[in-house]
Protein backbone atom coordinates (compact mmCIF):
# COMPACT_ATOMS: atom_id res chain seq x y z
CA UNK A 1 0.00 0.00 0.00
CA UNK A 2 3.27 2.66 0.65
CA UNK A 3 4.34 1.69 -2.68
CA UNK A 4 0.63 3.09 -4.51
CA UNK A 5 0.69 6.29 -2.51
CA UNK A 6 3.95 6.95 -3.29
CA UNK A 7 3.28 6.95 -6.87
CA UNK A 8 0.21 9.16 -5.92
CA UNK A 9 2.45 11.25 -4.52
CA UNK A 10 5.13 11.17 -6.87
CA UNK A 11 2.02 11.54 -9.40
CA UNK A 12 0.08 14.86 -7.90
CA UNK A 13 3.86 16.38 -7.59
CA UNK A 14 4.48 16.21 -11.21
CA UNK A 15 0.80 17.60 -11.89
CA UNK A 16 1.87 20.04 -9.19
CA UNK A 17 4.39 21.07 -11.22
CA UNK A 18 3.06 21.20 -14.45
CA UNK A 19 0.20 23.70 -13.49
CA UNK A 20 2.53 25.66 -11.76
CA UNK A 21 4.49 25.83 -15.03
CA UNK A 22 1.62 26.52 -16.74
CA UNK A 23 0.12 29.09 -14.96
CA UNK A 24 3.62 31.06 -15.31
CA UNK A 25 3.11 30.25 -18.94
CA UNK A 26 -0.43 32.00 -19.04
CA UNK A 27 0.46 35.01 -17.42
CA UNK A 28 3.85 35.51 -19.42
CA UNK A 29 1.49 34.93 -22.69
CA UNK A 30 -1.42 37.13 -21.04
CA UNK A 31 1.19 40.42 -20.74
CA UNK A 32 2.65 39.80 -24.05
CA UNK A 33 -0.80 40.04 -25.20
CA UNK A 34 -1.44 42.73 -23.55
CA UNK A 35 1.54 44.50 -24.49
CA UNK A 36 0.82 43.63 -28.45
CA UNK A 37 -2.75 44.91 -27.61
CA UNK A 38 -1.42 48.40 -26.77
CA UNK A 39 1.17 48.80 -29.86
CA UNK A 40 -2.00 48.06 -32.23
CA UNK A 41 -4.25 50.61 -30.31
CA UNK A 42 -1.20 52.99 -30.35
CA UNK A 43 -0.36 52.26 -33.90
CA UNK A 44 -4.09 52.79 -34.84
CA UNK A 45 -4.14 56.24 -33.55
CA UNK A 46 -1.38 57.16 -35.22
CA UNK A 47 -2.70 55.42 -38.44
CA UNK A 48 -6.04 58.12 -38.03
CA UNK A 49 -3.70 61.32 -37.03
CA UNK A 50 -1.77 60.32 -40.36
CA UNK A 51 -5.20 59.94 -42.36
CA UNK A 52 -6.65 63.33 -41.09
CA UNK A 53 -4.16 64.82 -42.28
CA UNK A 54 -4.47 63.68 -46.00
CA UNK A 55 -5.79 66.17 -48.12
CA UNK A 56 -9.43 65.52 -48.73
CA UNK A 57 -10.92 65.28 -52.22
CA UNK A 58 -12.99 68.37 -53.17
CA UNK A 59 -16.80 68.15 -52.64
CA UNK A 60 -17.85 68.09 -56.51
CA UNK A 61 -15.61 65.29 -57.28
CA UNK A 62 -16.57 63.34 -54.28
CA UNK A 63 -20.21 63.49 -54.98
CA UNK A 64 -20.32 63.26 -58.97
CA UNK A 65 -20.28 59.93 -60.19
CA UNK A 66 -17.68 58.54 -62.49
CA UNK A 67 -18.31 58.83 -66.17
CA UNK A 68 -18.35 55.78 -68.08
CA UNK A 69 -16.78 55.33 -71.46
CA UNK A 70 -19.61 54.78 -74.32
CA UNK A 71 -19.14 51.39 -75.94
CA UNK A 72 -17.76 51.66 -79.46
Amino acid sequence: MTSSLDELETALNTVTARLLALSEENARLRAALSEQSERMRAAGHKLRVVAERLPQPAADVATDPVPQEKAA
